[in-house]
């Protein structure tokens, strides 16, 4: 029996011994991937960080342009004035938006709920 122990606590060890092995093995070719990556950008990837940024910008324009499409306008006593914009709307736009970014297509239109 004591053998019996001693070869699973070996096995335990080598296995042990093996998985660091290997996380160290992953843990360098991730780092050489990502300088690989970032080495092939003329800045060092931070134009990738400007055009991320600059993508959102652009999101959130268009969707407060759509917003505004999607509203109602609302007058009382001809001097006010309000656009209302109801929770379904930017449920829609959101769904809409998303779902033009993930299929590659980009919606003409935008329709009202």
């Amino acid at each position: 029996m004591d053998q019996l122990k001693r070869n699973a606590l070996d096995l335990i060890k080598r296995q042990k011994a093996e998985i660091e092995r290997l996380n160290a093995e992953v843990e360098k070719q991730y780092e050489q991937a990502k300088a690989d990556i970032l080495g092939n950008m003329p800045d060092g990837g931070m134009s990738c960080h400007w055009c991320i940024e600059q993508h959102k910008a652009e999101a959130i324009k268009e969707f407060a342009e759509r917003l505004k499409a999607v509203s109602s306008r609302l007058q009382i006593g001809g001097e006010y004035n309000y656009q209302i914009i109801t929770i379904n709307s930017i449920d829609y736009l959101v769904k809409e938006m998303t779902e033009a970014q993930h299929d590659g297509t980009r919606t003409a239109g935008i329709s009202t709920i």
